[in-house]
């Protein structure tokens, strides 16, 4: 037993013999050892969305960035295996309940097979983020269409309908609560010559802004004819049915016609196309006669109002040749 103390106190006096010297042997071994791997590990960028964390009465009320790398350190045939959802990143405001500007640090949290990766380190750029952020408002307003260009010549279009009509909005207080409609993206009514349905985005006043019942419309726009007033003068001024043995004097030369109809129709015809007639087939011996003038038109075309509506005439017999 004595002999066995003896090897054992022999022991411990060669493990604590210059027992300083020994300790710093094994830290660097162990510091070597992890540089070495550190040395072997490679380098990875990530761009990952930022995603901003409010509480639910605020919302960012300025730009802020979209997007922020994400460094990974690793074996590389960890890290190359790594997807973008595997990695999420925030910044959280929710503890702030009054507006203002607040500076908070982006975290980094690692998800899916980013887990289960060790060696590994992880750094994002940058490493804070300062932003405003502003009471949030929602309110449902109307949907305008802006219309650019002209329909095909002749045409128009005269109505239209949007659905939905009115859309729900939601964003920055001080943007919100003045806005009193929407509107879309650009209509090209251009060359235009028929009814047409399209389907359109609504654009934001500002980025801070959504629409959380969808930011898309559909437009229907029916497009016509364009339909035109004319104004007809010197227009023939005829008798109709008049006896071949009588003659009629007093007729007006001052004659006129308003007429509507389409743009198209209107443009092609002339003034020889439109006449008055009085109609005197009830005549038959001469006198002074006062009768109604009617208007004759092309079809299609709608008389609005002529001059004179009546003529006063005298009738007399025609002289015979001597």
């Amino acid at each position: 037993m004595r002999i066995f103390q003896l090897q054992l106190n022999k022991f411990f006096e060669r493990i604590t013999h210059n027992w300083p010297i020994k300790i710093l042997s094994i830290t660097a071994a162990v510091l070597l050892f992890l540089f070495n791997q550190m040395a072997t590990l490679e380098e990875r960028f990530l761009s990952v969305p930022l995603e901003i964390r409010t509480s639910e009465q605020y919302i960012p009320a300025e730009n802020y960035p979209r997007t922020v790398r994400v460094t990974m350190r690793g074996q590389s045939e960890d890290i190359n295996l790594v997807l973008e959802d595997d990695v999420q990143v925030y910044a959280d405001f929710t503890e702030y309940s009054r507006e203002g500007r607040y500076t908070v640090p982006i975290r980094v949290v690692k998800e899916g097979r980013l887990s289960h990766i060790d060696p590994l380190e992880l750094h994002v750029e940058p490493k804070k983020i300062s932003l405003k952020i502003e009471k949030k408002l929602a309110k449902s307003v109307e949907v305008k269409p802006r219309l650019v260009g002209y329909a095909a010549k002749g045409y128009e279009l005269t109505q239209y309908f949007l659905t939905p009509s009115s859309v729900e909005v939601e964003g920055v207080e001080s943007t919100v609560e003045d806005l009193e409609s929407i509107e879309t993206e650009p209509i090209d009514l251009s060359g235009r010559n028929e009814d047409f349905t399209v389907r359109l985005r609504l654009k934001k006043p500002d980025q801070f802004t959504v629409f959380p019942g969808g930011d898309t419309v559909e437009f229907f726009g029916i497009v016509q004819e364009k339909t035109i007033l004319k104004t007809v003068e010197d227009i023939d001024l005829i008798a109709l049915d008049l006896a071949g043995d009588l003659a009629v004097s007093g007729v007006p030369e001052d004659t006129r016609m308003t007429v509507q109809g389409s743009q198209l129709q209107l443009e092609q015809v002339n003034n020889e196309d439109f006449m008055l007639t009085f109609d005197c087939s009830d005549i038959e011996e001469p006198g002074a006669y006062t009768l109604s003038v009617t208007p004759d038109v092309p079809r299609g075309v709608l008389v609005m109002k002529y001059s004179p509506t009546s003529v006063e005439i005298k009738v007399s017999e025609l002289e015979e040749p001597e």
